[in-house]
Formats: structure tokens, sequence, C-alpha cells
């Protein structure tokens, strides 16, 4: 038996096994004459070749074929085995799809899906505590203060 990325060559003896990439150099799992599964990003085509997913799809990290997509970059959500932008949703870096954010912004927080903009002068914050005032402000009592 072979680790993930290698196949076993029965012949000549002894077994040995041989790597993936030999056959395909985005080639993850694959037996003696074809590649299987393809690294992230890639999927196998109808001759078994790895093919780049994005070129295809925009935006997409992750396919199952040239024009159906199962994982997006970060900043898209799937939609319709395509990917649609987060920037419909304000402050939104990630999210999962129109109207719930999994990651906020810099100057923004995360409050159940929604991205609530900090208090003035800060930068980073959690509910309604700041973390870290702007160059313009100092900290007092988890608040930011003009200078």
């Amino acid at each position: 038996m072979c680790p993930l990325g290698y196949y076993l060559n029965t012949s000549p003896s002894p077994d040995e096994c041989h790597v993936c990439s030999a056959l395909d150099s985005n080639c993850l799992d694959c037996n003696s004459t074809t590649c299987l599964i393809c690294l992230t990003g890639y999927y196998v085509d109808s001759s078994n070749i790895c093919q780049l997913c994005n070129l295809n799809i925009s935006d997409c990290l992750a396919c199952s074929s040239a024009l159906v997509c199962t994982q997006c970059l970060n900043g898209y959500y799937l939609v319709n085995d395509t990917c649609t932008s987060c920037a419909s949703i304000a402050g939104c870096q990630s999210c999962s799809n129109s109207s719930v954010c999994t990651l906020c912004a810099s100057g923004f927080y995360n409050n159940g899906g929604v991205c609530v903009v900090c208090s003035q002068g800060c930068v980073i914050c959690t509910d309604s505590s700041c973390a870290i005032c702007d160059s313009m402000s100092y900290m007092a009592n988890g608040s930011c203060l003009s200078c």
C-alpha cells in the first residue's frame, strides 16, 4: 500500500511506490496510468488531465468540472455553481451567502452575520469595545478619544 500521492507499481518486482506527479504535476492521487484526484484548484478532465478551475470559472478555488465550482475564493460565495462577490454586504471580507457575513473588514465587527462599523477612531473592535485605536486617537476605557 502506498501513501496518498503515490501508486503501487507491481512490475517489475519488487513492488515499488511511484509518485503521481510523474503522470501530472497537479495530480494528488492516481493509479499506474490515470490521475484520479487533482490538487485543490484543479479538476480531472475527460482526458484524465488536471485542469485549473478558475480558467473557466472566475473566483473559484475548487471545482468538480470545467463549469461546476464547489468552493469559492475568500470574499465570494457559491450560487448555482458560480462565485458571487461579498462586496454587496457593507464591511464584509468573507460571506456564506448574500446576507450572512463570516468575516468583517478592519473597522467593523461581526454581529450575527452583519458587519457593524466600529466607533469613531477605532480600527479593530469587538461589539461595543475598541481593541485598537487609529493614529489620531488614544484608548480610554475601551473607547477611542481624539488627540
